[in-house]
């Protein structure tokens, strides 16, 4: 296959408007840039459209091998990002994280060149990190005596902004990215819930790279301030003593290095010049790549940033370009809610700014818009991984959008595009969409694709939720066809059963329903972040990495 050189008219779009709107994040939060697809895209579990038996045990310990890997693979600078850490009391993504390190520390030793790990996580409102047992947990083993490996741990949040990306970049040329967090409970053991990352090898992954940066600056000059000396004495009172205080404070930011006396307090900036000059590929090399034009998509939320969350604007883009169709495989679009007192309390708002352009495409362009949601109650024991909202409630908020754009649209129009134009449904496998113990088949992919052209994998989802997120569009007709073949047609073909989970009638019939709230019950943040990150709080509370505290 020969290189794509061009960027489609669905990337064009997104560059359009991130050029106009974006500029000051270009190669930040955004960039044009290329790389190669390395192996199928990764979902798990394998193999549930083409058979009706649940995943056998082992049935996806080939990811945490992968991840592991990759890291075990840094020669000067690994950025690696994720949601929480593992779960303390389950042992194969720790330990998959351990050996990779333990072979980073070897490594450096014979060479005596120095290598860089850059760690970071989300202080999750309530589930802060407790970065120091982390880190000792992490380097367990390890002799600082004479290796040359650097790892820095850290976490953030302000308000209700924290990071949710989930990358492992690689000496500015290997990158794994996508919606997988590092839980063994989610992903490796019974009723798995489906997720979906990508593996790539190129340009792109300098863009991850540059994206973990202003992370981590945000986390030094938080913990530079007086608040920041404050709360950090606090956490490490709580270490230290009773293991459980009160932090009144919106902003939160922890760090830990090693080795203690080599590594700096803060970590260091990646910068490009600090990778070796590209050689010529031999003949082989070029005959294997097929590098392919991708975008970096990414947002800040709420970091203290001026408008930084380009990847929104993007992604309207891409939709307002669409001329065919729009196929999304998301956990959920309806807003976090939860009844309280035989009421139903939402946390902001639909995602209206992503539906009012799929009605503009639906209604002007006829393209076809369908959508694969997570089951209700999916993964309830492990936190839910659905936000509880029926697939014609999904629907019916689109299709109202469209009313309200085209006031003057007949009844009959507007519920011919609903039944023409719009495809809503749970996920299924081939046996169903519930397992053999009776629990719902859960989704937590962040995964689209625009005119069959263009593909996004990332970790943002399309409800609203202000956290940093990151992801890559591929911008390329074959590979998304591969995408198709190896993952959405056979998904499809399982999931969607003509129309049964979304029935037009019933959409329209409750269209006037009011699905945005105000009421005057509240939802405390704890619950609201527990709700939106699929977090067992029980689970968390039993593991040493977390600060247990009331916030």
């Amino acid at each position: 296959m020969s290189p794509n050189t061009e960027h489609s008219y669905i990337a064009k779009a997104a560059i359009k408007e991130l050029s106009s709107k974006h500029g000051n994040y270009h190669e930040k939060l955004w960039a044009s840039t290329s790389g190669t697809v390395v192996g199928e895209i990764q979902h798990t579990p394998k193999g549930v459209w083409d058979t009706i038996e649940d995943p056998v045990d082992g049935h996806s310990d080939w990811f945490p091998e992968t991840v592991s890997n990759l890291l075990g693979s840094t020669e000067l600078w690994c950025d690696f990002m994720s949601l929480s850490p593992p779960e303390e009391y389950s042992e194969v993504f720790t330990g998959a994280i351990k050996k990779a390190l333990a072979k980073l520390a070897e490594k450096s030793a014979k060479s005596g060149k120095k290598i860089v790990v850059r760690i970071l996580f989300g202080h999750v409102i309530s589930t802060p990190v407790d970065c120091d047992a982390l880190m000792e947990e992490f380097t367990e083993g390890l002799d600082d005596s004479n290796s040359n490996l650097e790892i820095w741990i850290g976490a953030w949040r302000n308000c209700m902004s924290w990071n949710h990306a989930k990358i492992v970049a690689v000496d500015g040329k290997h990158l794994h990215t996508g919606g997988h967090n590092l839980w063994d409970t989610a992903y490796l053991q019974v009723d798995p819930i489906h997720d979906t990352s990508i593996q790539l090898e190129g340009k792109v992954a300098i863009q991850a790279h540059q994206f973990a940066n202003d992370q981590w600056e945000y986390i030094k000059t938080e913990q530079s301030t007086l608040k920041g000396c404050v709360l950090s004495t606090s956490q490490w009172v709580v270490r230290k003593c009773i293991r459980s205080c009160l932090v009144p404070m919106s902003t939160r930011v922890d760090i830990s290095e090693w080795p203690i006396n080599k590594a700096t307090q803060f970590a260091p900036l990646f910068h490009k010049d600090i990778l070796p000059l590209s050689t010529t590929p031999t003949e082989e090399e070029e005959e294997r790549s097929k590098e392919v034009k991708i975008l970096s998509l990414g947002r800040y939320g709420d970091m203290g940033c001026d408008d930084a969350r380009s990847s929104d604007g993007a992604f309207i883009a891409m939709f307002d370009a669409a001329k065919s169709s729009i196929r999304l495989f998301l956990q959920d679009l309806g807003p976090v809610n939860r009844t309280v007192g035989g009421r139903k309390i939402s946390y902001l708002s639909w995602p209206k700014k992503y539906m009012r352009v799929w009605a503009k495409a639906m209604f002007e362009r006829d393209v076809d818009v369908e959508i694969v949601l997570s089951n209700p109650t999916s993964g309830e024991e492990r936190g839910l991984y659905s936000n509880g909202w029926s697939c014609e409630e999904v629907a019916a908020e689109i299709i109202k959008a469209m009313r309200e754009l085209y006031p003057n649209a007949s009844q009959a129009e507007i519920k011919k595009k609903a039944v023409d134009n719009l495809r809503i449904c749970w996920l299924r496998t081939k046996k169903g969409n519930e397992w053999q113990t009776g629990c719902k088949v859960g989704l937590h992919s962040k995964f689209f694709i625009v005119d069959d052209v263009c593909t996004y994998v990332g970790s943002q989802n399309l409800y609203e939720f202000d956290l940093a997120e990151w992801g890559v569009a591929i911008d390329d007709k074959r590979q998304t066809e591969d995408f198709m073949t190896t993952l959405w047609n056979p998904m499809w073909s399982c999931s969607y059963l003509d129309g049964s989970d979304c029935n037009p009638e019933k959409v329209m019939e409750i269209l006037d329903v009011d699905r945005d709230p105000r009421d005057e019950i509240s939802i405390p943040k704890r619950d609201i972040a527990v709700m939106a990150l699929n977090i067992n709080v029980e689970q968390v509370k039993k593991s040493k990495f977390f600060i247990e505290g009331k916030e």
